[in-house]
């Protein structure tokens, strides 16, 4: 089967994808970078997302993918919170 049709490739552009890969890249930092970072912070050590050690409150992370941007998270009550940048 064909990857083109009508002349154009049939593959779903980037910026309707990135809300999905978005939120998979979410999952993947809660599954995996952030469970030793949490850590950190709860035992009190010296860590960015911990403003009483000098931390500027937050900490950028850049997925692989390009159009996806940068992901700024922070910690809310105890919940993390993703807050993503278009460019980069």
């Amino acid at each position: 089967m064909s990857d083109y049709k009508g002349g154009y490739r049939t593959e779903v552009a980037s910026y309707e994808l990135a809300p999905y890969e978005r939120k998979d890249y979410e999952e993947y930092l809660k599954t995996h970078d952030l469970i030793e970072l949490k850590g950190r912070v709860d035992r009190g050590e010296p860590t960015q997302i911990d403003s009483r050690y000098g931390g500027v409150g937050y900490q950028y992370y850049l997925p692989e993918q390009q159009h996806l941007g940068r992901v700024k998270v922070t910690i809310v009550n105890g919940d993390w919170n993703f807050q993503w940048e278009d460019r980069r």
